[in-house]
């Protein structure tokens, strides 16, 4: 994203190999997770990037309130007060900023292309 909360820094990303190894068709990794961490308090915003295909699927269980919402005119899903996840352009999104609250997770998520 082209923005996170101030004190939040980029701390690593972390690609997943497939089943054989590789980094995905054609060195290509098709799951991303970008890990953003504000070295003060210790605590971590987790973006996931995945392509929308059927391996890449996943499901989120919670206990929390789910609200439906809107990400750049995109269908997403609020889960409680701390995680987005919406689909767009082939995509699958979903960030994840415990400490960030609604409004936090929900405008990293508008700088998000």
């Amino acid at each position: 994203p082209s923005y996170v909360p101030e004190g939040y820094k980029f701390d690593r990303a972390v690609f997943y190999k497939d089943e054989n190894g590789s980094i995905g068709k054609n060195n290509k990794s098709e799951i991303i997770q970008v890990y953003f961490t504000n070295n003060k308090t210790g605590k971590d915003i987790l973006l996931d990037e995945r392509v929308a295909n059927k391996e890449n699927k996943y499901e989120e269980a919670s206990d929390d309130k789910i609200q439906k919402v809107k990400v750049n005119g995109a269908a997403a899903i609020l889960i409680g007060n701390q995680s987005v996840n919406w689909e767009t352009n082939g995509m699958l999104y979903g960030i994840v900023g415990k400490e960030s609250g609604k409004d936090g997770v929900m405008k990293i998520a508008q700088f998000v292309k």
